[in-house]
């Protein structure tokens, strides 16, 4: 068995990690205000807080973390027969807004703009304009905001003809 492991001695912080923290906190305050501010958010965090955890709790913990990006596809048969790319993403109380950017395996950017939420899910559709049958892949680059404004990129390549 072993010991209980002991408290970090806080004044052993550098001066960096001081900062750091400070920033953080003050920051992550700035933000708790804003979503005391906003009705729809204060809700939002209300509704999902379960004891012992409250808004304030779930404010700061999505402050701190990103949204994520679980899965990225294309349909290529959709029922509009033009080409859908799905994406799903989560985030402590959900993701704010999705861009998305079709490109070229060499960058070159085919088309870009913001996917729509599928309802109230974590799906977000983005309609594309026919591909060129003569494109081999083309690459997906997704950027999905959660409403403190954190960010995370995720990229896919996908095969369009066989």
């Amino acid at each position: 068995m072993r010991s209980m492991p002991s408290k970090i001695d806080k004044s052993k912080r550098s001066e960096a990690q001081k900062m750091h923290l400070s920033k953080f906190y003050t920051h992550g305050t700035i933000y708790w205000r804003m979503v005391k501010n906003t009705p729809e958010l204060f809700e939002a965090y209300k509704a999902l807080a379960v004891s012992p955890v409250n808004a304030y709790n779930l404010a700061m913990k999505d402050f701190m973390s990103k949204p994520e990006i679980k899965d990225i596809r294309l349909d290529l048969n959709s029922s509009g027969h033009m080409p859908v790319i799905q994406i799903l993403a989560t985030d402590v109380i959900g993701v704010q807004l999705v861009e998305v950017s079709v490109m070229l395996p060499d960058g070159n950017v085919l088309l870009s703009g913001p996917a729509n939420r599928k309802g109230r899910s974590d799906l977000w559709l983005f309609a594309c304009s026919p591909l060129d049958p003569s494109l081999r892949e083309i690459r997906v680059k997704i950027t999905a905001y959660d409403y403190p404004d954190n960010s995370t990129i995720a990229e896919r390549i996908f095969p369009i003809s066989s």
